[in-house]
């Protein structure tokens, strides 16, 4: 039987501030992965995945950290997940805090438990860190659980980012030609698809290679 939500404990499972490695970076895409499409919506930004591609490989300059809570110490598959990744010494941007609870283990208090336990263990360093609550196509952030989970461990709002999406399914390509059938351009606009020969000199120079930058590309 899974635990409530209000007597979910993290002494069911394993917590742990995980080594970087290999190992560790692979199990955590396959998470982001599950994650991303069960709600339609990554929950770790790009730059999140590249800065802990770079610390796996020692090349970075930040020491992000990754939180995580299994089922057990021996169980490499992650259950819950907090990354942490600093910002640079000379930056002005805050850190960043990026998290997720695996689909299957939502509703049972994991989050909110796994999250308290790492504000707690970050102390004063967690005032630090922005938190991003990614919404998906039908939901900003602010009215999803981790908003609120946000808001119960003190983080108040400091701005909204939109994203606008548009589906291309079946029925939205018909749409769009439909509509587009049923406009008419003014005769002195023609609409057509992009060739070569409507490249202009100045887009032309900028594919040609530098010997300033010669790994410049268009």
């Amino acid at each position: 039987m899974a635990a409530s939500p209000e007597n979910f404990t993290l002494d069911s499972g394993h917590y742990e501030n995980m080594p970087l490695n290999a190992e560790l970076l692979e199990h955590f895409t396959q998470f982001a992965r599950a994650v991303q499409k069960h709600d339609g919506t990554p929950a770790f930004s790009e730059q999140t995945l590249v800065e802990l591609s770079k610390a796996v490989r020692g090349e970075s300059l930040v020491k992000p950290q990754v939180f995580a809570f299994t089922s057990a110490a021996d169980n490499p598959e992650l259950q819950a997940v907090l990354v942490a990744v600093p910002s640079p010494e000379d930056s002005n941007e805050p850190s960043v805090f990026e998290a997720a609870v695996h689909p299957q283990m939502r509703g049972q208090g994991l989050g909110s438990a796994f999250f308290a336990r790492v504000i707690e263990d970050l102390g004063s360093e967690a005032a630090n860190y922005n938190l991003w609550v990614h919404g998906s196509a039908t939901d900003t952030g602010i009215e999803s659980p981790a908003n609120e989970l946000a808001e119960a461990a003190g983080f108040t709002p400091v701005r909204v980012l939109y994203k606008m999406v548009l589906p291309l399914d079946e029925q939205t390509r018909e749409n769009l030609a439909e509509l587009s059938d049923a406009r008419t351009l003014p005769d002195s606009l023609e609409l057509r698809t992009f060739t070569p020969a409507d490249e202009t000199p100045g887009f032309a120079l900028t594919r040609k290679p530098s010997p300033s930058t010669p790994n410049k590309v268009a």
